[in-house]
């Protein structure tokens, strides 16, 4: 099941969404440029070297042909999110495809000392509950989002090996699941 939403009974809601979607209208105006997609810069000659992964070692291999009943473009956490929800619902013929060397999206590019998520870790971590994680600080760096993600992308034994070698070592807190 994806959703424990009731979606039986249907009432008027308590707000007016035609101002809502008027509201959120204006402010998504306020923000589009009249130079539309001319404001970006192509990434060539000074910003070439952007364009290469520098935490990964480039390898060359044979392109991937496999048909699959779902594409997933990007390895952040809607990406990781996505595959795991397609395989709760019982679908496992897809493929995430990332052009970094590993998952993580934003946090797997934006890496330096201190780097720190800016709203709650309980807010913003995915799937906490699903990989009995217990967040131990309110705000959680790096590292911390790294294991998730590393966690996310791979087997649930093998992240459940994770997660028991780095209780051992009081890096995290966790329950078994049941």
């Amino acid at each position: 099941m994806v959703s424990d939403v009731d979606t039986t009974t249907s009432s008027a809601p308590d707000f007016d969404p035609d101002a809502l979607r008027e509201k959120y209208r204006a402010e998504r105006d306020k923000r589009i440029r009249k130079d539309a997609n001319a404001q970006y810069v192509e990434v060539a000659g000074a910003f070439a070297p952007y364009l290469h992964d520098p935490y990964t070692e480039q390898a060359d291999r044979p392109p991937l042909t496999d048909d699959v009943t779902v594409a997933i473009i990007g390895g952040g956490f809607a990406g990781l999110i996505t595959g795991a929800r397609l395989r709760q619902a019982g679908i496992d013929d897809f493929r995430v495809i990332e052009k970094g060397g590993d998952f993580g999206g934003t946090w797997y590019w934006n890496r330096y000392p201190g780097a720190q998520c800016d709203v709650e870790s309980y807010v913003y971590l995915p799937l906490l509950e699903e990989t009995s994680y217990v967040v131990l600080a309110m705000i959680d760096g790096e590292s911390t989002v790294e294991s998730i993600v590393n966690m996310l992308a791979i087997p649930r034994a093998s992240a459940l090996a994770i997660l028991r070698e780095l209780r051992s070592h009081g890096v995290i807190e966790f329950r078994e699941p049941e």
